[in-house]
């Protein structure tokens, strides 16, 4: 987690340079209770949820830190896939 928080140089002095406020993207990483959530069978209850219109990431359900990493696959690939779509500019 530290790490990640500083990759992404979290901050409140770098809220300040986000001029558009609904360009920000929100994500949250819970873990929940990993023995109930039945990983691997019919009926796993892990949910991984990008809503790409309302820039808003949620991961639920995973210890796996690759998950965790919202700026790598939520984010990196999924959300500017979204950006690039909606702007008209994606090839």
């Amino acid at each position: 987690v530290l790490q990640m928080i500083r990759m992404a140089r979290v901050g409140i002095e770098h809220f300040d340079g986000v001029s558009d406020q609904d360009f920000f993207v929100r994500g949250v990483h819970v873990t929940g209770d990993l023995t109930a959530l039945q990983q691997g069978t019919d009926a796993d209850e892990r949910m991984f949820v990008t809503v790409a219109d309302e820039r808003t990431i949620l991961h639920f359900g995973s210890a796996y830190g690759g998950n965790a990493l919202l700026g790598k696959i939520a984010h990196g690939l999924r959300q500017a896939s979204y950006d690039g779509y909606a702007s008209g500019k994606f090839l």
